[in-house]
């Protein structure tokens, strides 16, 4: 069982005028009478569905209304098959093709190598800490070598890079890291 649109509407219309012509009817003679009630009941008669139940409201609307969607919408699938398809494969197909594309174009190179960090690129370097504790000197110096240099206790190694500086002035430029 299906219906379009355009049907639906021309039977709603048709109703319509069938309902006014109706009314019209019952209303001239209910005016006959002469009496309002009369035209009252006619009309409550005619509003109330042939199967005794009264208009739905609230929630059983609300599912009524939703049901009658959702079987409209598969009749309309049923019919246009072929859109129905092209709407489902189609933008399957190009989300593929562009996921293909992006992954051949841009393909992630190799890393570099890791960069090596060392002071032998330096003159006599001068690598300054600061540490209370004896055994982390100790094993910072072994780790740096030769070019490591204590702060005094107490002292800043901003206090002591920049005493440095000024003892030795001309050879900031080779020796500082």
């Amino acid at each position: 069982m299906g219906l379009s649109l355009t049907t639906m509407d021309e039977v709603f219309l048709r109703v319509g005028e069938l309902t006014d012509e109706h009314l019209a009817n019952e209303t001239s003679r209910s005016s006959a009478e002469g009496t309002p009630e009369a035209f009252h009941k006619v009309l409550d008669e005619r509003m109330t569905l042939k199967n005794g139940q009264g208009r739905l409201e609230g929630l059983k609307l609300v599912k009524e209304q939703f049901l009658a969607l959702l079987t409209k919408k598969y009749i309309y699938t049923l019919r246009k098959r072929k859109l129905m398809l092209s709407q489902l494969i189609i933008p399957v197909v190009i989300l593929i093709l562009a996921i293909w594309v992006s992954n051949k174009s841009f393909e992630t190179p190799e890393p570099p190598p890791p960069l090596e960090i060392k002071l032998d690129s330096y003159k006599k370097p001068v690598t300054l800490a600061s540490s209370t504790d004896p055994t982390f000197s100790a094993q910072l110096a072994s780790v740096i070598g030769a070019s490591y240099k204590q702060v005094p206790n107490g002292g800043s190694v901003l206090t002591a890079i920049s005493d440095l500086g000024v003892s030795e002035i001309w050879l900031r430029t080779e020796r500082r890291i």
